[in-house]
């Protein structure tokens, strides 16, 4: 069984918006607090080219070279066959004009408004000596737009592309709207966490990979003309599982990080970095891409990642 997932979408963030259930109720803040995050609210120009995303060749679409629209094949087989065609059928007409649709609809909706130009509001200073910015813009229709930028000591960095309440697809982000990013190789990947929650709330716990939470006070600046306060923190080595602020000892909403990339990175961790491989036919690629396999067959929600409908084909 193969299964083909069409999609017209350049960049995406993991994000997720939660609410408080009732297993929440009992739950309340962390008694000690870390030191608040080393944030500074700024209102500055972004760096030059955030908007790269808006100016990429959409021309091509299965064959790989370049494009915002891409085919997403996957098999039940470990060794699917070798014939590109055979194991990623081209779309069909209409799939593509369905795709070039949804791209349009993704780029209107992360256009900024002419009356908004992107500015950087947030900078978390990292324990590396580098800084995380948060920028952002509202497009034609009023909706919060973001993009993530990280700068490096040596002055390298750069950005995932457009995140938020604005990109299709993305859950209705309201109460809370958070996004992670990963540096390095997998044994040793630092996260940071950025996004918003309620300005009415003076404190958030993070749960983070392996069940280790910490309570952090709210610092950050809300967002002008909304009642979202900015989070950015450093998290380390563990990306989070689970965001809940809290106004005094009252839970006011949490969030947790979608099961599909939980999956993924537990899976991304057991199968650890990924070789070098010295040919295609490697053993230890080949053990390694089975050991993945493996268990995202066996963890992975629908094998939907990416959070749109898996079409399967006979």
């Amino acid at each position: 069984m193969k299964q083909l997932v069409v999609v017209a979408v350049v960049a995406f963030a993991v994000v997720g918006c939660g609410t408080v259930g009732t297993r929440d109720a009992v739950r309340a803040p962390l008694t000690e607090l870390e030191p608040a995050p080393p944030i500074v609210a700024v209102d500055e120009a972004p760096p030059d080219d955030i908007l790269w995303f808006l100016h990429m060749d959409t021309s091509s679409t299965s064959d790989g070279q370049g494009g915002g629209i891409h085919e997403y094949c996957g098999t039940d087989e470990l060794d699917p066959p070798a014939n590109s065609e055979e194991s990623c059928p081209p779309m069909t007409p209409e799939q593509e004009a369905q795709a070039r649709e949804q791209e349009k609809a993704w780029v209107d909706a992360v256009s900024p408004a002419p009356d908004s130009p992107p500015r950087t509001i947030a900078n978390l200073s990292l324990s590396d000596g580098g800084s995380v910015l948060l920028i952002v813009w509202h497009n034609a229709v009023g909706e919060l737009c973001t993009d993530v930028e990280e700068e490096s000591p040596d002055g390298s960095g750069g950005g995932g592309g457009p995140g938020g309440p604005c990109v299709p697809g993305n859950p209705a982000c309201g109460e809370i709207c958070v996004e992670s990013g990963g540096d390095g190789n997998v044994d040793e990947t630092r996260y940071t966490l950025t996004g918003f929650v309620p300005s009415e709330a003076d404190s958030v716990r993070v749960t983070l990979a392996g069940g280790a939470a910490k309570g952090y006070p709210l610092n950050g600046p809300v967002v002008e003309g909304t009642t979202l306060r900015v989070l950015m923190l450093e998290l380390g080595h563990r990306d989070w599982r689970r965001v809940e602020v809290f106004r005094g000892q009252e839970l006011i909403a949490a969030e947790d990080l979608p099961a599909a990339m939980v999956s993924f990175e537990d899976c991304e961790e057991k199968a650890g970095p990924m070789p070098m491989p010295s040919s295609e036919d490697d053993p230890a690629l080949k053990a390694y891409e089975q050991t993945l396999d493996e268990c995202l067959r066996e963890t992975m929600p629908e094998r939907d990642l990416f959070g749109v409908p898996v079409v399967s084909a006979p």
